[in-house]
């Protein structure tokens, strides 16, 4: 069953997780997080978007 979409609510937060395949690390080395943060300001700034800083929930692989 395909999964159902997800509702957008104009001016409401979004709760965004990256999270790798069958729960195993997305981001190996610390440069590979530090340049996902870096790629993650750049379209937040180019988009307009607000937002707080990411917060890291798991530790590097």
């Amino acid at each position: 069953m395909p999964r159902q979409a997800r509702v957008i609510v104009p001016g409401l937060p979004h709760h965004i997780v990256q999270r790798g395949h069958n729960r195993q690390p997305v981001f190996i080395e610390e440069q590979d997080f530090t340049y996902y943060l870096s790629n993650l300001k750049e379209w937040k700034q180019a988009l307009g978007l607000k937002g707080r800083s990411p917060t890291p929930s798991a530790t590097l692989g």
